[in-house]
C-alpha cells in the first residue's frame, strides 16, 4: 500500500510538472506574439511620422491635396498602441492610401521630386516599409506557432484550462491580393 502512494505522488508531480511546463511554453508563446505586435506598432507610429513629415513638405507645392491628405491621416482614433487587430489592419490601409495619394502630388509636382527633404523622407518612408514587412512577417509567424500549439493535443488542454485562445493574422488588405493580378 505504501508503494501505491509513492507511485501516485510520483505520478501526480510528474503530471503538475508537465503541465507547469507546457503553461509556461505556451506564456513564452504569447509574450512573443505580444512582442511582435508591439513592433508592429513602432513600425506604424514612425510611418505616420514620416507620412506627416512628407505631407508637410508637398504642402508647400500642393496645399489643397497635401491638406486633404493630412486630414485622412490625422483622423486616425487614438494610440496605434491601444488598437485592436482589425484597427490596426484599417489604419494600414489608410496609410497605403495617403501614400498612394503622396505620389500622386510628386508625379503632378516634379519640384517636389528635386526638394531634398522630400526624398530624404521618400528614402525613410522606404526603410519603414521594409521594417513593417518584416514586423508583420515575424508577427504572423509567431501567431503561427501559438496557433497550433494551441490546437495540438495535449497542449490543447492546458490552452483551454489557462483561456489561451487563437490569434489573427495581420492579413494584408484582400483587394490588393485580389487586385494583383497581371494580364499577360
Amino acid at each position: 500500500m505504501e508503494i501505491f502512494f509513492i507511485v501516485l505522488s510520483v505520478f501526480l508531480v510528474v503530471i503538475l510538472l508537465w503541465f507547469v511546463i507546457m503553461l509556461n511554453s505556451l506564456r513564452r508563446l504569447e509574450i512573443r506574439v505580444e512582442e511582435s505586435l508591439a513592433e508592429i506598432d513602432v513600425v506604424l507610429t514612425k510611418r505616420y511620422d514620416v507620412l506627416t513629415k512628407m505631407l508637410e513638405t508637398a504642402r508647400g507645392y500642393a496645399r489643397y491635396e497635401a491638406d486633404t491628405l493630412l486630414n485622412v491621416l490625422r483622423e486616425r482614433d487614438g494610440s496605434i498602441s491601444k488598437m485592436p487587430l482589425a484597427r490596426k489592419i484599417e489604419v494600414v490601409e489608410e496609410m497605403d492610401r495617403v501614400q498612394e495619394g503622396i505620389n500622386v502630388i510628386v508625379e503632378q509636382y516634379p519640384d517636389l521630386k528635386a526638394d531634398k527633404t522630400f526624398n530624404n523622407l521618400q528614402k525613410a518612408i522606404v526603410n519603414v516599409e521594409e521594417h513593417l514587412h518584416e514586423a508583420r512577417r515575424l508577427y504572423n509567424s509567431n501567431v503561427k506557432v501559438l496557433n497550433e500549439k494551441i490546437t495540438v493535443f495535449p497542449s490543447s488542454i492546458i490552452a483551454n484550462i489557462a483561456n489561451i485562445t487563437k490569434r489573427d493574422f495581420f492579413q494584408a488588405d484582400k483587394d490588393k491580393i485580389e487586385n494583383n493580378k497581371f494580364g499577360f
